[in-house]
């Protein structure tokens, strides 16, 4: 937290009383675990438990004081509030407007995480980043990253999720951005946002508060961008709007001579800026062209900082995907994992898909191990049957697919797929239903797949992961044990 910020002004930010002694707060926490000296606790109350419970714990733990909604019976500083939820993002925004470096948003359906990873690495080589952690991106984990930023910060670097129309407008609105991109719109959380246009429109509220001297980064491949290109004709009159495309040569910024291998990605980035042109040769430790232009984003953000060629291509060389990000693992059983049980939705499912087949040209059998989809509406079935589908053309030669809309999958995948709730060890089958994650990774060890390429993918609410950690080859036995009872 920036230095000086004190519990009379979060108090008279909040129009709430403070009862108690003043103090300077150091930092913010709503996990009394984790509280640290001078933290203030936010207690907030979710679903499944209620943190005004966790005062006495959190002053335990150092906490100077805490946010409340009601004055708790215990010897310590607390202000009261009428939402600890709000007051979290107006302590917050409080800290964001004390901060002088430069903010960088990042939003889109799919790909935000590994851009803003890759932009973070980058600004690492010319200066201090703070950067949003794993999936902090929504409305508590967004002012949990702002609040960090202290004097000791050049950058920072915010994710932005949405599960819902206004999210986004939410988050601008504490993090105040000086540039801001959005990687794509698909399907993601279509379920909160009722169509693709509501979520298109959500996630260009990250545009609209640019300041006089801010600027926009867009993907010209995705279907909205002439949209989004309307709505900041004032950027692009100053030469503040960076279009972003994989080959499109009419972009700013776009690729040639991709190439990927089992260890990432290579290709060159041609760069065509104000009065310049430039071309730099990219290695990446990631898999996955769609992960070409999360670079290509992050290049156009860094070029907006006027960072050097050298910052931009040691800063990609350096960083790798998160766990459950298209990892590449060693299997038990002699497989060879390709982990991306993080989340997913339909593009992602393509695009997992697409490594799968890249990866596995060597290979006798590509197996792509699928969950649901979480968060898709009415349309649910049809985008599962869909993926099915775009598995079967892709080439794969088995499909194991588990879950609620797994018969769907295996629709797709085509007449070979046995509809069987029954496990089929049959050599002959191309696509198989699992019932249980037990009987899945039985099948996976089996002398049937041995040696095979495997893609793990599904929404976190499939929790694909298990399925990972129990072929994982450098998992403990300790660790398969704990995968299994989960």
């Amino acid at each position: 937290m920036m230095k000086g910020i004190d519990l009379t002004m979060l108090a008279a930010a909040n129009n709430a009383e403070l009862h108690g002694e003043n103090a300077l707060v150091t930092g913010v926490c709503i996990d009394s675990r984790e509280v640290k000296d001078g933290d203030l606790f936010i207690a907030l109350a979710g679903s499944q438990s209620d943190g005004h419970q966790y005062l006495a714990k959190a002053a335990e733990q150092g906490a100077i004081a805490a946010v409340v909604e009601s004055v708790q019976d215990l010897a310590l500083p607390q202000i009261v509030v009428s939402d600890s939820l709000h007051a979290l993002g107006v302590i917050a925004q409080l800290n964001r407007n004390a901060f002088q470096g430069k903010v960088i948003a990042i939003t889109g359906s799919s790909g935000k995480t590994s851009c803003k990873n890759m932009l973070a690495a980058i600004l690492d080589q010319v200066g201090n980043v703070c950067a949003t952690h794993s999936n902090f991106n929504n409305e508590i984990g967004l002012p949990l990253t702002v609040q960090r930023l202290n004097e000791s910060h050049d950058y920072a670097v915010l994710e932005m999720g949405a599960a819902k129309s206004g999210d986004i407008d939410y988050l601008v609105g504490i993090g105040q951005p000086h540039i801001s991109a959005i990687t794509n719109v698909n399907e993601a959380h279509i379920g909160g946002f009722g169509s693709i246009e509501n979520t298109a429109k959500t996630k260009a509220e990250i545009y609209a508060s640019l300041p006089a001297d801010g600027w926009a980064i867009i993907n010209r491949d995705d279907v909205f961008a002439s949209d989004w290109r309307d709505s900041l004709s004032v950027q692009a009159a100053k030469g503040q709007l960076i279009e972003c495309a994989l080959t499109d040569s009419y972009a700013n910024i776009y690729a040639s001579a991709i190439e990927q291998d089992e260890n990432g990605l290579h290709f060159n980035a041609h760069l065509r800026l104000a009065d310049s042109e430039s071309q730099l040769a990219i290695t990446m430790n990631f898999l996955g062209t769609h992960n070409v232009r999360n670079a290509l984003m992050a290049i156009a953000i860094a070029k907006a900082l006027n960072v050097s060629d050298i910052a931009i291509t040691q800063g990609l060389a350096s960083v790798a995907p998160e766990k459950g990000r298209l990892c590449c693992l060693a299997g038990r059983n002699d497989l060879q994992l390709l982990d991306d049980s993080y989340n997913a939705n339909p593009q992602s499912m393509y695009a997992a898909i697409d490594v799968l087949m890249s990866v596995g040209e060597q290979a006798e059998n590509s197996i792509a191990v699928l969950g649901d989809m979480a968060e898709l509406g009415d349309d649910a079935a049809a985008m599962h049957f869909n993926v099915g589908q775009y598995a079967a053309l892709a080439g794969v030669n088995r499909l194991y697919a588990i879950g609620e809309f797994a018969a769907q999958v295996l629709a797709g995948f085509g007449p070979q797929a046995s509809n069987d709730s029954e496990v089929n060890h049959s050599t002959d089958s191309v696509g198989q239903l699992f019932t249980s994650q037990d009987d899945l990774i039985t099948q996976l060890l089996s002398s049937d797949c041995e040696s095979s390429v495997v893609l793990v993918k599904g929404s976190r609410s499939a929790a694909m992961d298990n399925v990972v950690s129990a072929l994982n080859a450098n998992n403990s036995s300790n660790d398969l044990a704990q995968a299994g009872a989960k």
